[in-house]
């Protein structure tokens, strides 16, 4: 027998003995890539317009710094903070402004804080004050 031939059956015993029936080998099956999402608002308790600056960072990376004005009694969408469940959760540092106030928190999204239908809402206040509040809706 050829040095050739003796290659191919020896690479053949190999494939027997290890029982390799030609398919790949391991757990090929995919995780379905799902997105986790925070809703962030801003809402105005105060009798006055107000100009909010706010500045969303996560991993280093500016995500958004942008004014918000809102009119008294006026709610609106500020942002969707988002995680998948390839990572451990995002963090993103929230940061507003508010003439000499100012707000700055760390918000986690996790597929339990989605779940639990947690929002992120920006207030200003009926004294024209500034907070951040992140609750579970009930």
């Amino acid at each position: 027998m050829s040095r050739s031939g003796l290659l191919v059956a020896f690479v053949a015993c190999l494939a027997v003995l290890a029982g390799c029936s030609g398919a790949p080998v391991g757990d090929h099956t995919q995780t379905q890539l799902r997105t986790y999402a925070l809703p962030m608002h801003a809402v105005n308790h105060d009798d006055a317009n107000h100009t909010v600056r706010v500045s969303i960072h996560a991993h280093g990376d500016a995500r958004s710094d942008e004014n918000v004005t809102l009119a008294p009694g006026e709610r609106q969408r500020v942002t969707t903070l988002t995680s998948t469940n390839a990572d451990a959760g995002t963090t993103y540092r929230i940061e507003a402004r508010l003439d000499d106030e100012r707000v700055a928190r760390n918000v986690t999204v996790t597929e339990a804080v989605a779940q639990r239908g947690t929002t992120a809402t920006l207030v200003v206040t009926d004294s024209g004050g500034l907070r951040l509040d992140v609750a579970a809706s009930s």
